[in-house]
């Protein structure tokens, strides 16, 4: 790697740590986002919004409410990132158990 390549990298991985380090949510939605952002995992993120008290219509949240979240059209920054990482982690072939 060109130390100007390790330049570019850092700065953006510095611009993602204040992103993500800055983002307070105001909203059940908002707290997945910043959730999945941090575990990049549906099913972690469900368990500790239901963890956190949080509720859809008086019943725990389950992982597809997370999925239908993460799949809106994005509203911020932080929500862009999500759903990116979200579209390319469904992509990943998942590790099969015979």
């Amino acid at each position: 790697m060109k130390i100007e390549e390790a330049k570019e990298r850092i700065k953006e991985l510095e611009s993602y740590i204040e992103l993500v380090e800055n983002y307070e949510p105001q909203t059940m939605e908002q707290e997945a986002i910043k959730l999945y952002v941090l575990l990049e995992n549906v099913t972690r993120v469900t368990k500790e919004l239901n963890e956190k008290g949080y509720k859809i219509e008086n019943r725990k949240l389950v992982t597809t409410d997370v999925s239908k979240i993460l799949k809106t059209k994005p509203k911020d920054k932080l929500h862009e990132l999500a759903h990116k990482m979200f579209k390319k982690n469904r992509r990943r072939p998942q590790n099969i158990i015979y």
